[in-house]
């Protein structure tokens, strides 16, 4: 009875316990560091107060070897 007692915690100790499935906590999201840059980047393109303001609408992007930043 000993024996068949020291086997089932064994066993349920090498399987996490018997608690079930417990999923992982999901991490926060990164914040976007380049936000501000969005942003700005944004308002300038739509704003009609600017030198741009003729040639709307238009496409624009900037970045680098990495990727996009804005």
């Amino acid at each position: 009875m000993r024996l068949a007692a020291l086997l089932a915690a064994a066993v349920l100790t090498g399987c996490g316990g018997g608690g079930g499935d417990v999923p992982a906590p999901v991490p926060a999201p990164t914040p976007d560091p380049n936000a501000a840059r969005v942003a700005a980047t944004a308002a300038t393109a739509t704003s009609s107060a600017n030198a741009c303001a003729a040639a709307q609408p238009f496409y624009w992007e900037i970045g680098n070897g990495a990727g996009k930043l804005a």
